[in-house]
């Protein structure tokens, strides 16, 4: 019997992107087509338009790729399962000085938890 929160294994997970989907990514970007200009001066619409712009643009030309998987590989991330679904664990932890929170949701149709510095 397997007790809830056991962990059954637990490996080291180097993230490595490769070069043909940042590719893709920015092609992606490229042809990324934005809704029309809000009708009200609040959210109740979703995101702003003007948030969606700087988003999509800081990801086509302002964001860097490689140094970003660079610094979570620099955290030494591993994979783990618990209660049979994949988890990424960063090798820092929520409750020290620039910490992750210690699990991030891994696999397929898995969303995330916050995946930054506190």
């Amino acid at each position: 019997m397997i007790r809830r929160h056991q962990v059954l294994r637990n490996h080291p997970f180097p993230l490595s992107v490769p070069q043909s989907a940042l590719d893709d990514l920015q092609a992606r970007l490229a042809r990324t087509r934005l809704p029309d200009p809000e009708t009200v001066d609040d959210a109740s619409q979703g995101p702003r338009l003007a948030t969606l712009q700087g988003l999509v643009e800081r990801w086509r030309g302002g964001y860097d790729w490689r140094r970003a998987e660079a610094l979570l590989n620099g955290l030494g991330s591993h994979r783990t399962v618990i209660d049979g679904l994949g988890r990424l664990r960063p090798g820092r932890f929520a409750g020290r000085a620039g910490g992750l929170d210690p699990f991030i949701r891994a696999g397929r149709g898995a969303g995330c938890r916050r995946a930054g510095p506190r």
